[in-house]
């Protein structure tokens, strides 16, 4: 016969399993079903990330150029594109390519 404490771990073991076991079984469903409905979520916070530093980049007022004396200096760019405009001309970059590179894989050039 079992002594109590076997029964006890044999309870504990069957317990942890159960549990491990709809944790996995959500993560399934989770991606299954609600990675089709919130996969455009996140490839907008994807190219968002990617267009934001090059927008902020395009659209700074300030540039480091180096001076007469050799020394490194801040100065104010010739031109300054506004923010909309700059990550307007960032997402076309971006998906331009994107699509250069989409090209070449498919048609193996």
């Amino acid at each position: 016969m079992e002594s109590e404490e076997t029964r006890r771990g044999k309870t504990a073991f069957l317990i942890n399993v159960a549990y491990w076991a709809v944790i996995f079984a959500i993560i399934y469903i989770a991606f299954r079903y609600l990675l089709r409905l919130l996969m455009p979520f996140f490839l907008a916070l994807v190219f968002a990330s990617v267009v934001r530093p090059i927008a902020y980049n395009l659209s700074r007022e300030t540039k480091l150029v180096k001076g007469e004396n050799g020394k490194m200096t801040l100065t104010r760019r010739v031109f300054r594109l506004n923010r909309t405009v700059a990550g307007i001309l960032s997402v076309v970059l971006l998906f331009a390519v994107m699509g250069v590179v989409l090209a070449l894989i498919v048609f193996k050039v």
